[in-house]
C-alpha cells in the first residue's frame, strides 16, 4: 500500500516536473521572443521596445471634452478624430465583457496573454502559403495592437507585428490583472462611426450609457469589433442582426444565458436610436463661444484628446425660449434678417444665454460686430450723470446743427430735419433726439463718453467723432458686449466681466478658471439716476409703440432700442434688477430692412423687443417685481446749452465753463411722445402714437392670421 502511494507520489512529481519544464521553456521562450521580437519590430511598436506607461493600470487615452449646462447637464461633446469617453467596467452592463469574452476570446479566463496553441497555427499557415493569412490574437494581443502598434501597421498581416503583439502581451498580462484588461480593452476599442470604447458606442448607435445596454445591445456591440464597417447597425441592419445573434449563440453554448434569454434575444429587433454628440441647434452659438474660448485658452489639442469636463452658467431655459422666439419672429431663413442676442447675470458677470449663429458656424453674438444705433446713447447719458448733469431738469435745444469738426465740416439732424426745440434731456433720451445726444456728448467730451462705455464694459475700440454719439461706430459692438455694459447699471454702478465657462476640469483637478475682474463705473445713485431714465424710456418712449413692456412682463423693465442709420441693424438693450440682455436683429452680411418681404420695416422696438419681452417673461415668471433703486438728484445740475453755442461746444466742451453758470428756459409741456421713423422722428402727438400703434398691432394680427 505504501509503495502504491509512493510510485503515484513519484508519478505525480514527474508530471508536475514537465508541467514546470513546458511551463519554464514556455517563459524563457517568451523571453527570448519580446527580445527578438523588440530588435525585429523596432519600427513596429510605438515607443518601444517598452512604451512609456506600459505597466500603468490604465493607459493614458485620447478623450473627449464634455461642455454642461448650468445644471449639469451634457450639451455637446468635443473631439477630433476619436470619440472616447472613458468610464469603469462597473459603469458598463454586465453583458458587455461577458459577450466580448464569447465570441473574441473564450479562454480569457484560461490563457495568461497569449494562445501559443493559435500563434502557433498562424505561423504555420503563414508559412505553408508563403504570405500572412492567418490570426491567432487573444483580448490581450488586441489590446496591444490598438495600444502600441503604429497606426498604419495594425490592419496588415505582418508575422512580426503578431509576434510583436505577443511579445508585448506576456509582461502586460503579468502586470496587470484580468479585470484592468477587460476594462482598458473595452475603453479602447474601435467601434465605428468614430466611437472609440463602449460608452461613445452605446451612445453612438443606441443613444444610452454603457451601463443600461441590454443583452441584444450588448451582444451588437461585441460583434462589431471584429469588422465595424462591414457591420455597422446604422448602415447594414441585416448583417449586424446576424453577427449578434452569433454573439448570443456563442454566449448560450458557453453557458453565460439561459435558453430561454438567448431565444428572446434573437428574436428582438435591432432598434438603433444614434445620440447626436454636436450641440442642439438652440445651443450652438453658446458652445461655439465656449470653444472658441478655450482653443485659444488652452490649445486645441487639449480641448479635443485631453476629456476635458468644461462646466458653463448656460440655462438651457433661456437658450429655448430665445432661440424658439427669434425662430417665430423670423421662420424663413431665405428672406428674413437673423437675431442674435446675450443675456448676463447682474453682479456675478455669468452669461446664461447666447444667441446667433450663421449657417457658416460664425458667432454673431461675441463676434458680430454691429451697428447699436440710439442703444449707444445710454453710455452718453451716464457719461452726463457721472458730470454731475440732471437729466430731468436740464434743457437742450432740438434743433439742426451745422459744426466744424477737426476742420472737417459736420451737419447732425433728427429725421425730416425735425426741431423740436427746447427740451430736458429725459425727454430727449425717451423720444431719442439725435440733435440733443450731439450737443450733450460735445457738452461733456467724447474722451468721457469713450471712457465711461469702456468703464461699463464696451469691450471694442471706439472712434473719436460726433458719429459715435448716436451709435455710429467704425467697428460696432457685439450683444455680449452690450448686455455686459447694461448689467452694469443693473448691478448699481459695478461692472463685472463676462464668462461663458466656470470652470474646467481634467481627472478630477481643476485646470482652468475665468480670470474674472469687477469695477466700479458709476456710483450707486449716478447707475440709480441712468436707470431711471431708461425706465422713463420703456414706459412714454418709443418702445411703448409696439409693447408695453412692464406690463407683459409684470416687472419694471429699463432699456434703449436703437437701429442704424443705413436701416441695417436693428437694437434692443434692456435689463431689470436680476437680467440684462442686448438683442440684435439684421443680415449677415449686411442690408437694409427697410421693407422686408412678410414684415415690413424692422425697428429696434419691435422684433428685437419682443425677444427680449418673451425671454423676460419667463424668467421673471416667479420673482417678485423688485424694481430699481429712487435715485437723489440732490447732487445733480440743472443745465442749457444755448442754441447758438455748438462750435462752443465742438470746440471746448466744457472747458472754463462752470454749468452752474447755465440757466434753462421754461420748457414746452412734453405730454405727448415723439418717435423715430429712421435715425429720427415720426409726427409727434398722442393721437398720432395711438394711431400708429393700433396700425401696427392690426397689421401684426393680420399677420399672424395668413395661413
Amino acid at each position: 500500500m505504501g509503495a502504491r502511494r509512493r510510485q503515484k507520489r513519484k508519478e505525480f512529481r514527474k508530471r508536475l516536473y514537465r508541467r514546470r519544464r513546458w511551463f519554464g521553456l514556455f517563459v524563457l521562450g517568451a523571453v527570448v521572443l519580446i527580445c527578438f521580437a523588440a530588435i525585429k519590430a523596432e519600427g513596429t511598436i510605438k515607443d518601444g521596445p517598452i512604451p512609456p506607461g506600459f505597466f500603468a493600470a490604465h493607459p493614458s487615452l485620447d478623450q473627449s471634452s464634455v461642455i454642461y449646462d448650468s445644471s449639469g447637464h451634457p450639451v455637446s461633446y468635443v473631439f477630433g478624430s476619436e470619440n472616447r469617453i472613458v468610464v469603469p467596467l462597473s459603469k458598463m452592463s454586465p453583458y458587455l465583457p461577458e459577450a466580448l469574452i464569447a465570441i473574441e476570446d473564450n479562454n480569457f479566463y484560461e490563457f495568461p496573454a497569449i494562445d501559443p496553441k493559435g500563434i502557433a497555427r498562424a505561423i504555420v499557415v503563414d508559412i505553408t502559403h508563403g504570405a500572412p493569412r492567418q490570426g491567432g490574437s487573444t483580448l490581450t494581443e488586441q489590446l496591444m495592437k490598438q495600444l502600441y502598434i503604429k497606426q498604419n501597421l495594425r490592419g496588415q498581416k505582418d508575422i512580426w507585428r503578431v509576434l510583436a503583439e505577443a511579445a508585448l502581451s506576456v509582461p502586460y498580462a503579468m502586470s496587470h490583472t484580468k479585470h484592468q484588461i477587460l476594462q482598458n480593452y473595452l475603453n479602447t476599442v474601435y467601434f465605428g462611426h468614430n466611437a472609440y470604447g463602449a460608452q461613445a458606442a452605446s451612445l453612438t448607435y443606441f443613444g444610452v450609457p454603457a451601463n443600461k445596454l441590454s443583452l441584444p445591445q450588448a451582444a451588437t456591440l461585441a460583434g462589431l469589433v471584429n469588422a465595424p464597417t462591414s457591420l455597422d447597425p446604422l448602415k447594414n441592419p441585416k448583417a449586424a442582426t446576424q453577427r449578434r445573434n452569433a454573439v448570443l449563440k456563442a454566449m448560450f453554448e458557453q453557458h453565460m444565458i439561459s435558453r430561454s434569454r438567448y431565444e428572446k434575444s434573437v428574436k428582438t429587433p435591432l432598434q438603433t436610436h444614434p445620440y447626436d454628440f454636436s450641440a442642439p441647434a438652440q445651443d450652438e452659438a453658446y458652445t461655439t463661444a465656449v470653444k472658441n474660448l478655450l482653443f485659444r485658452k488652452l490649445g486645441q489639442k487639449k480641448l479635443e484628446t485631453g476629456g476635458l469636463k468644461i462646466y458653463t452658467p448656460m440655462k438651457e431655459s433661456f437658450q429655448k425660449n430665445t432661440y424658439d422666439s427669434a425662430k417665430a419672429l423670423l421662420p424663413d431663413p431665405s428672406v428674413d434678417p437673423s437675431a442674435a442676442s446675450a443675456v448676463v447675470q447682474p453682479g456675478t458677470g455669468a452669461v446664461l444665454s447666447l444667441q446667433g449663429i450663421t449657417p457658416g458656424g460664425f458667432d454673431l453674438a461675441t463676434r458680430g460686430y454691429r451697428q447699436p444705433g440710439s442703444s449707444f446713447k445710454t453710455f452718453v447719458l451716464a457719461a452726463a450723470v457721472k458730470d454731475g448733469i440732471d437729466p430731468a431738469r436740464s434743457v437742450f435745444v432740438s434743433r439742426n446743427l451745422q459744426f466744424s469738426w477737426n476742420g472737417t465740416p459736420a451737419s447732425i439732424h433728427n429725421f425730416a430735419y425735425r426741431q423740436r426745440g427746447p427740451m430736458t434731456l429725459e425727454k430727449a433720451t425717451e423720444i431719442s433726439d439725435d440733435s440733443v445726444f450731439v450737443q450733450l456728448g460735445l457738452l461733456v467730451g467724447l474722451d468721457n463718453v469713450i471712457r465711461t462705455a469702456h468703464q461699463m464694459g464696451i469691450t471694442s475700440s471706439l472712434n473719436r467723432d460726433p458719429s459715435m454719439l448716436l451709435g455710429g461706430l467704425q467697428k460696432g459692438v457685439t450683444v455680449l458686449e452690450m448686455a455686459s455694459a447694461y448689467a452694469t447699471l443693473a448691478d448699481g454702478g459695478v461692472y463685472h466681466s463676462p464668462y461663458v465657462v466656470s470652470k474646467v476640469e481634467q481627472n478630477g483637478r481643476v485646470i482652468w478658471t475665468p480670470h474674472h475682474t469687477s469695477r466700479r463705473a458709476l456710483t450707486k445713485n449716478q447707475a440709480a439716476v441712468v436707470d431711471s431714465v431708461l425706465e422713463g424710456v420703456m414706459k412714454n418712449g418709443t418702445p411703448r409703440w409696439f409693447h408695453d413692456a412692464d406690463a407683459e412682463t409684470e416687472h419694471t423693465i429699463a432699456g434703449k432700442p436703437g437701429i442704424s442709420s443705413n436701416d441695417n441693424d436693428a437694437y434692443f438693450a434692456a435689463y431689470t434688477p436680476q437680467y440684462s440682455m442686448a438683442v440684435w436683429v439684421g443680415y449677415p452680411q449686411g442690408g437694409s430692412m427697410a421693407n422686408v418681404p412678410g414684415i415690413g420695416y424692422v425697428y429696434g422696438e419691435s422684433i428685437p423687443q419682443e425677444i427680449m419681452i418673451q425671454l423676460f417673461k419667463e424668467a421673471l415668471r416667479n420673482e417678485p417685481n423688485v424694481g430699481f433703486p429712487k435715485p437723489d438728484f440732490s447732487g445733480l445740475h440743472a443745465i442749457y446749452v444755448p442754441p447758438n453755442d455748438i462750435q462752443n461746444l465742438a470746440d471746448n466742451g466744457l472747458r472754463g465753463t462752470s454749468i452752474n453758470a447755465f440757466s434753462p428756459p421754461p420748457v414746452h409741456p412734453a405730454g405727448s411722445i415723439a418717435g423715430r421713423g429712421k435715425q429720427g422722428i415720426l409726427p409727434e402727438g398722442s393721437g398720432g402714437t395711438s394711431l400708429l400703434r393700433g396700425l401696427h398691432r392690426l397689421l401684426r394680427s393680420i399677420q399672424k392670421s395668413l395661413p
